[in-house]
């Protein structure tokens, strides 16, 4: 699934942003960070409440992931700072 996710973003096949959304939701870690970045540089502004979801993810590489992700999609600093604090 990494892997995958990787090949639409080289290919820029934006018209698997859905199917991608859902692997934020993965089991495996590499799948969650390849789905965030992917999502990011197709500036899919709809997928920015479930990466701020990912912020309070176990996995601190998912959470440097998904802070990138969000400021690259225009997201405040003020904006991501409530959103790891839960407000």
């Amino acid at each position: 699934r990494a892997n995958t996710v990787r090949t639409l973003d080289r290919l820029n096949a934006k018209e698997y942003t859905s199917e991608i959304r859902k692997l934020l939701n993965d089991d495996n870690k590499y799948v969650r960070e390849g789905a965030i970045s992917t999502l990011a540089r197709f500036d899919d502004k709809e997928s920015i409440s479930k990466i701020k979801e990912l912020l309070k993810d176990k996995e601190e590489t998912v959470r440097f992931n998904a802070e990138e992700a969000l400021k690259k999609l225009g997201v405040s600093e003020a904006e991501i700072n409530k959103a790891k604090e839960g407000k």
